[in-house]
Protein backbone atom coordinates (compact mmCIF):
# COMPACT_ATOMS: atom_id res chain seq x y z
CA UNK A 1 0.00 0.00 0.00
CA UNK A 2 1.57 3.65 -1.20
CA UNK A 3 2.15 5.95 2.02
CA UNK A 4 0.17 8.72 2.35
CA UNK A 5 3.02 11.57 3.25
CA UNK A 6 1.59 13.98 5.87
CA UNK A 7 3.10 16.48 8.01
CA UNK A 8 2.74 14.57 10.94
CA UNK A 9 3.71 11.06 10.35
CA UNK A 10 3.41 10.58 14.61
CA UNK A 11 -0.19 11.36 14.84
CA UNK A 12 -1.44 7.89 14.58
CA UNK A 13 0.83 6.67 16.89
CA UNK A 14 1.06 9.18 19.79
CA UNK A 15 -2.87 8.76 19.34
CA UNK A 16 -2.74 5.19 19.71
CA UNK A 17 -0.29 5.63 22.62
CA UNK A 18 -2.27 8.50 24.89
CA UNK A 19 -4.98 5.81 24.19
CA UNK A 20 -2.96 2.94 25.83
CA UNK A 21 -1.98 4.90 28.75
CA UNK A 22 -4.41 7.08 29.35
CA UNK A 23 -7.19 4.16 30.61
CA UNK A 24 -4.22 3.08 32.79
CA UNK A 25 -3.40 6.24 34.16
CA UNK A 26 -7.36 6.21 35.63
CA UNK A 27 -7.20 3.15 36.47
CA UNK A 28 -4.20 3.92 38.80
CA UNK A 29 -5.83 7.24 40.06
CA UNK A 30 -8.36 4.77 40.91
CA UNK A 31 -6.50 2.10 42.58
CA UNK A 32 -4.33 4.04 45.30
CA UNK A 33 -2.42 0.39 46.46
CA UNK A 34 -1.42 -0.32 43.25
CA UNK A 35 -1.19 2.72 41.51
CA UNK A 36 2.33 2.41 40.26
CA UNK A 37 1.80 -1.01 38.73
CA UNK A 38 -0.91 0.60 36.82
CA UNK A 39 1.22 3.57 35.60
CA UNK A 40 3.80 0.72 34.52
CA UNK A 41 1.02 -0.96 32.45
CA UNK A 42 0.22 2.21 31.17
CA UNK A 43 3.21 2.96 30.05
CA UNK A 44 4.10 -0.36 28.50
CA UNK A 45 0.07 -0.27 26.72
CA UNK A 46 0.71 3.09 25.57
CA UNK A 47 4.36 2.05 23.73
CA UNK A 48 2.51 -1.00 22.14
CA UNK A 49 -0.50 1.18 20.92
CA UNK A 50 2.33 3.78 19.29
CA UNK A 51 4.15 0.62 17.22
CA UNK A 52 0.71 -0.34 16.55
CA UNK A 53 -0.12 2.81 15.22
CA UNK A 54 3.05 2.73 13.59
CA UNK A 55 2.58 -0.66 11.79
CA UNK A 56 -1.19 0.43 10.24
CA UNK A 57 -1.31 0.65 6.49
CA UNK A 58 -1.13 2.84 5.13
CA UNK A 59 1.45 4.60 6.67
CA UNK A 60 0.90 8.06 7.20
CA UNK A 61 5.00 8.91 5.96
CA UNK A 62 8.50 8.31 6.98
CA UNK A 63 9.38 10.22 10.25
CA UNK A 64 12.40 12.37 9.58
CA UNK A 65 15.07 13.03 12.39
CA UNK A 66 13.35 16.18 13.31
CA UNK A 67 9.89 14.08 13.97
CA UNK A 68 11.88 11.87 16.74
CA UNK A 69 14.08 14.47 18.01
CA UNK A 70 10.93 16.28 18.92
CA UNK A 71 9.89 13.69 20.88
CA UNK A 72 13.07 12.93 22.22
CA UNK A 73 13.18 16.98 23.47
CA UNK A 74 10.18 16.43 24.97
CA UNK A 75 11.04 12.86 27.31
CA UNK A 76 13.75 14.82 28.21
CA UNK A 77 11.40 17.85 29.34
CA UNK A 78 9.41 15.00 31.10
CA UNK A 79 12.14 13.18 33.11
CA UNK A 80 13.81 16.39 34.34
CA UNK A 81 10.64 18.08 35.24
CA UNK A 82 9.77 14.93 37.30
CA UNK A 83 12.75 14.14 38.74
CA UNK A 84 12.73 17.86 39.89
CA UNK A 85 9.39 17.85 40.96
CA UNK A 86 9.46 14.99 43.29
CA UNK A 87 12.39 16.20 44.94
CA UNK A 88 11.11 20.09 45.12
CA UNK A 89 7.69 18.95 46.34
CA UNK A 90 8.98 15.97 48.63
CA UNK A 91 6.90 16.90 51.60
CA UNK A 92 3.72 17.58 49.89
CA UNK A 93 2.74 14.40 47.58
CA UNK A 94 -0.30 16.81 46.47
CA UNK A 95 1.86 19.70 45.07
CA UNK A 96 4.14 16.94 43.31
CA UNK A 97 1.44 15.50 41.78
CA UNK A 98 0.48 18.80 40.51
CA UNK A 99 3.61 19.70 39.22
CA UNK A 100 4.12 16.39 37.47
CA UNK A 101 0.55 16.98 35.63
CA UNK A 102 1.67 20.14 34.55
CA UNK A 103 4.83 18.60 33.40
CA UNK A 104 3.34 16.26 31.12
CA UNK A 105 1.40 18.49 29.47
CA UNK A 106 4.75 20.63 29.32
CA UNK A 107 6.57 17.65 27.45
CA UNK A 108 4.04 17.39 25.04
CA UNK A 109 4.43 21.12 23.51
CA UNK A 110 8.04 20.23 21.60
CA UNK A 111 6.14 16.68 20.23
CA UNK A 112 3.98 18.94 18.09
CA UNK A 113 6.44 19.28 15.47
CA UNK A 114 5.96 15.39 14.97
CA UNK A 115 2.45 14.45 15.91
CA UNK A 116 0.40 17.37 15.40
CA UNK A 117 -0.93 21.05 16.86
CA UNK A 118 -3.43 18.95 18.78
CA UNK A 119 -0.79 17.46 21.26
CA UNK A 120 0.04 21.26 21.98
CA UNK A 121 -3.63 22.19 22.68
CA UNK A 122 -3.81 18.79 24.70
CA UNK A 123 -0.35 19.94 26.75
CA UNK A 124 -2.18 22.79 27.27
CA UNK A 125 -5.59 21.87 28.79
CA UNK A 126 -3.54 19.40 31.21
CA UNK A 127 -0.96 22.55 32.41
CA UNK A 128 -4.08 24.69 32.73
CA UNK A 129 -6.14 21.82 34.80
CA UNK A 130 -3.11 21.93 37.02
CA UNK A 131 -2.34 25.20 37.09
CA UNK A 132 -6.22 25.64 38.38
CA UNK A 133 -5.91 22.68 40.99
CA UNK A 134 -3.03 24.38 42.10
CA UNK A 135 -4.69 26.72 43.02
CA UNK A 136 -7.78 25.16 44.70
CA UNK A 137 -7.05 22.96 47.49
CA UNK A 138 -10.52 21.44 47.69
CA UNK A 139 -9.88 19.60 44.82
CA UNK A 140 -8.76 15.89 44.90
CA UNK A 141 -6.08 15.43 43.21
CA UNK A 142 -8.26 11.84 41.92
CA UNK A 143 -10.64 14.02 40.49
CA UNK A 144 -7.88 15.87 38.58
CA UNK A 145 -5.67 13.11 37.89
CA UNK A 146 -8.84 11.29 35.84
CA UNK A 147 -9.90 14.48 34.34
CA UNK A 148 -6.34 14.50 33.11
CA UNK A 149 -6.44 10.91 31.64
CA UNK A 150 -10.25 11.46 30.07
CA UNK A 151 -8.42 14.82 27.85
CA UNK A 152 -5.17 12.45 27.20
CA UNK A 153 -8.09 9.25 26.32
CA UNK A 154 -10.37 11.89 23.78
CA UNK A 155 -7.51 13.64 22.25
CA UNK A 156 -5.58 10.23 21.79
CA UNK A 157 -8.80 8.88 20.09
CA UNK A 158 -9.06 12.21 18.16
CA UNK A 159 -5.21 12.08 16.90
CA UNK A 160 -5.43 8.25 16.31
CA UNK A 161 -8.66 8.96 13.89
CA UNK A 162 -8.15 12.40 12.41
CA UNK A 163 -6.03 11.79 9.63
CA UNK A 164 -6.14 11.32 5.95
CA UNK A 165 -6.76 8.18 5.64
CA UNK A 166 -10.22 7.99 7.94
CA UNK A 167 -10.91 11.68 6.25
CA UNK A 168 -10.19 10.99 2.68
CA UNK A 169 -12.04 14.49 1.14
CA UNK A 170 -10.46 17.87 2.09
CA UNK A 171 -13.31 20.09 3.65
CA UNK A 172 -11.62 23.24 1.17
CA UNK A 173 -12.85 20.95 -1.71
CA UNK A 174 -16.44 21.83 -0.85
CA UNK A 175 -16.98 25.02 -1.61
Amino acid sequence: MIPIETAFPLMRAGGFFLIGASLFFALARLDDQRWQIWMSVGFMAGVAGAFLGLALAPSLGRPSGWHWASLGVGFAIEIVGIVWATRRYADDERRADLAILFIVGLHFLPMAYGIGPSIAVLGILCMMLAALAWSRPGWSTQTVGLADAGLKFVFGVGLALWHPIAWPISFASWS
